[in-house]
């Protein structure tokens, strides 16, 4: 075993036991509170700025930055609020069991995809393979089945920029389309 073997165990280890323990409803309501944060934190904070750039007498870029800080936790509290509210729902009609096992599932495909972005990304920018050594890869027991998860997800992490079938290359086609043929000049006719 190597040590992307001991993170892999640590990764699922943790965020099965956290999945299990905050159930499936926290576990999606936290990761919307997230994305929609990161989208719209700074919408709100526009409404914000007024207000806080009067209560401190600070720059706008400070100001700008404490009023986006304050809309993102304003956004993940509202999330998680509504995440207790639905789980309450949830343990109204005894499906908790149900819940606890698919946050343990979803919380371990989470942090798992994040591993495996994590040694994607590395493995493109280390060519030399000088940050996971070629040995440590071959070695591990979990390399490959961490590695392939993103791209599944994310299909643009397995395409590489000198492949002649990338996006945008002009010499690029498709392999099951035929090119025209063509007609020879006395054959014109022939066709019509």
């Amino acid at each position: 075993m190597t040590w992307i073997d001991f993170v892999t165990l640590i990764i699922a280890g943790y965020s099965i036991f956290k999945g299990f323990r905050d159930g499936l409803i926290h576990q999606i309501t936290s990761l919307l509170g997230l994305v929609f944060g990161a989208i719209f934190a700074g919408t709100i904070a526009r409404f914000l700025e007024p207000g806080l750039s009067s209560l401190f007498r600070s720059s706008p870029h400070i100001v700008g930055t404490i009023s986006y800080l304050i809309a993102f936790i304003l956004i993940l509290v509202g999330f998680s609020f509504l995440g207790k509210i639905i789980k309450g729902f949830v343990d109204a009609i005894h499906v908790g069991f149900l819940n606890n096992v698919g946050g343990a599932f979803f919380c371990a495909l989470k942090w798992l995809l994040v591993f495996s972005l994590f040694l994607n990304v590395v493995e493109r920018l280390d060519s030399h393979e000088w940050i996971i050594k070629a040995e440590t890869k071959q070695k591990s027991v979990t390399h490959n089945f961490v590695k392939g998860l993103m791209p599944i997800v994310v299909p643009y992490l397995t395409s590489h920029p000198d492949s002649d079938k990338t996006p945008g290359n002009a010499n690029t086609q498709p392999e099951n389309i035929q090119q025209p043929s063509k007609r020879h000049p006395s054959n014109r006719h022939a066709a019509i």
